[in-house]
């Protein structure tokens, strides 16, 4: 289970929940909200994707300092 702060003690595999469709507020995971969410819609599914991957090489760079 998630444990409130874990994004700041993460080191090396980090985790960006995908949104695929617009949620609730009440349907939301509380404990993902550390996390930066990012949409993959499937209409703009390559430029999507396309910055998914881009900040994950940069949060990748980032930790490698």
């Amino acid at each position: 289970m998630f444990r409130p702060g874990l994004a700041h003690l993460l080191r090396g595999s980090f985790l960006i929940p995908l949104r695929t469709a617009d949620i609730d507020a009440e349907d939301r995971v509380a404990e993902l909200s550390e996390y930066q969410e990012m949409p993959l819609r499937p209409a703009y599914f390559d430029q999507d994707l396309s910055k998914v991957v881009s900040t994950m090489l940069r949060d990748f760079q980032r930790r490698n300092r």
